[in-house]
């Protein structure tokens, strides 16, 4: 499935916008992502796009995903209120249907490195993961 992001609403109004902030309407749960200035003194630029229900409407999706254009990282983002052993598959099954547009993103090369697979739960976690230049900051 090849994707024009251009025919869908980037949801960062700033493209290097400081935080990005990914929300799940039907629970509390969300997900916040800090683009940390680099050492050219410059955030990355990032696009975010809501994947459930808006690019794929159908069949086992996750909710969002944010590309970095500048390292060339795409993250898959699921947000869980409950029945968390889904994300998973959801993640997985995401990044087999959006295969295509990612490896297109990456120029050809895919890597394990280039997309980072992420959930977010509205159960209590603390701590905070670096994953490159986004800064997942887990409540």
């Amino acid at each position: 499935m090849k994707i024009n992001f251009s025919e869908y609403e980037n949801l960062c109004t700033d493209d290097r916008q400081k935080t990005i902030v990914s929300r799940d309407k039907r629970s509390d749960c969300r997900h916040i992502a800090q683009n940390i200035i680099r050492q050219n003194k410059l955030r990355s630029g990032v696009r975010q796009y809501k994947i459930d229900g808006n690019i794929i409407k159908a069949g086992n999706k996750c909710d969002y995903l944010v590309l970095n254009d500048d390292l060339k990282t795409a993250y898959l983002i699921e947000l869980k209120g409950n029945k968390i052993h889904d994300a998973i598959k959801q993640l997985e099954d995401t990044l087999q249907m959006m295969k295509d547009t990612i490896i297109l993103f990456f120029s050809g090369l895919l890597t394990q490195e280039s997309v980072r697979t992420l959930f977010a739960t509205t159960r209590p976690l603390v701590g905070k993961i670096s994953t490159g230049n986004l800064q997942t900051v887990l409540p």
